[in-house]
């Protein structure tokens, strides 16, 4: 098995979701299509405002 080195932030996050604080959502596609959505859509808008940079 692989080990990775966590920052003590992540350490944080792997002890809680090991302890069950974290819950999957009712509706887990929608929300990963979702967030993928806005992934997109900011990528997008990142791209458009450095090439407005860069015309300018």
């Amino acid at each position: 098995m692989k080990t990775y080195k966590l920052d003590p932030e992540e350490q944080q996050i792997l002890r809680d979701i090991e302890a069950g604080k974290y819950k999957t959502v009712p509706n887990i596609k929608e929300e990963i299509k979702k967030a993928r959505l806005y992934a997109k859509n900011t990528l997008n808008k990142l791209k458009k405002s450095i090439l407005i940079e860069r015309l300018a």
